[in-house]
């Protein structure tokens, strides 16, 4: 079980979302622009690897450093699609629900997690912007704990 086990099997479950949305781009760790991310990129989703912190608890606590250590993942997906504002809010929590769904269930990333925990889904940001079509994104926030 690893950080870049768990985000490098994220980024497999985005690609293989993307393809059956029609979204042609899944990056990892792409540097958004202040100004979010660029219309001629979109649709897209991204995936940050996100903080983590260690829990210090089950094998933290009084035992030696090098003892296995509980660390929590803070992962974030932000999913930004283009479209009619008609259709952007289906567009957004279909790509959506279709990520949480694949954190949550799918056997090769819960078994990257520490005692096959999965995903936690802590919520989602939300974001609009009208110019001739619909900007919008969500950015998806989990807790994912393993061990290190």
């Amino acid at each position: 079980m690893s950080r870049e086990a768990i985000a490098a099997r994220a980024k497999y479950l985005c690609d293989s979302i993307a393809s059956a949305n029609g979204v042609a781009l899944v990056l990892r760790n792409y540097a958004i622009p202040e100004a979010g991310v660029p219309a001629a990129m979109l649709p897209a989703i991204i995936i940050l690897d996100g903080n983590e912190e260690n829990t210090g608890v089950a094998y933290g606590n009084k035992r030696p450093a090098s003892a296995p250590q509980i660390i929590l993942l803070h992962m974030e997906i932000l999913v930004s699609v283009i479209a009619p504002y008609e259709a952007i809010g289906s567009q957004l929590n279909s790509i959506s629900l279709a990520i949480i769904n694949a954190l949550r269930d799918d056997g090769t990333f819960v078994a990257l997690t520490f005692e096959g925990e999965g995903a936690r889904y802590m919520g989602t940001e939300m974001g609009l912007a009208q110019a001739d079509d619909t900007v919008g994104y969500h950015k998806l926030n989990f807790d994912i704990r393993y061990k290190l």
